[in-house]
């Protein structure tokens, strides 16, 4: 009776360790597109980078302008965006650069949907930033993708865990009722 309540446990444990690394994997994927601002004094500005290629990548000044900050802002979860800002405002970026001469019409939901002119090779001394209205909820900045993903991954995880326990419980007592129906005959 014990070792197979040991053996039921052991499974049961597995599948809740598989599940939480497979729930933590998922939140923290990034997609090409995503979008993050970075190197500000808030959440709300920075400058943009854009994931793409496996890896982030800064955004080009040519042709920046509140429309596509206003895009990156609402990719966010921001209202819009306050101000654009040029010429590495926010410091120079070490990776590549992925997007440049964007002319956004202001209807996309992503950086990588706008229209790109590309004129000239950009240089880090001309990686775009913003600054962006506070979101809708006025919390004062829209959610990560990573906050999002902890959001709905808690309650998920209690739920999990609930259950778990609960089975558990209805093993054990079930264990303990067989084997003290057998002392009683």
């Amino acid at each position: 009776g014990g070792a197979a309540l040991l053996q039921i446990m052991g499974a049961l444990n597995f599948l809740l360790i598989a599940s939480l690394l497979l729930a933590i994997t998922a939140s923290e994927t990034n997609h090409y597109g995503d979008a993050r601002l970075v190197d500000g004094n808030s959440d709300s500005e920075g400058r943009v980078e854009v994931y793409s290629g496996g890896d982030w990548g800064t955004v080009c000044d040519d042709g920046w302008d509140l429309v596509d900050g206003t895009v990156v802002c609402k990719q966010l979860g921001y209202v819009n965006a306050s101000e654009v800002l040029k010429d590495a405002y926010f410091g120079e970026g070490e990776r590549s650069i992925v997007l440049q001469g964007l002319h956004c019409e202001g209807t996309e939901t992503n950086l990588t949907q706008c229209p790109q002119v590309i004129r000239q090779k950009c240089e880090h001394v001309h990686d775009a930033g913003v600054r962006c209205w506070p979101s809708d909820d006025s919390s004062g900045g829209g959610l990560s993708p990573l906050a999002i993903g902890a959001i709905v991954l808690i309650p998920f995880l209690i739920l999990i865990i609930s259950i778990t326990i609960v089975i558990i419980i209805m093993i054990y007592l079930t264990f303990n009722y067989d084997r003290e129906a057998e002392e009683e005959e």
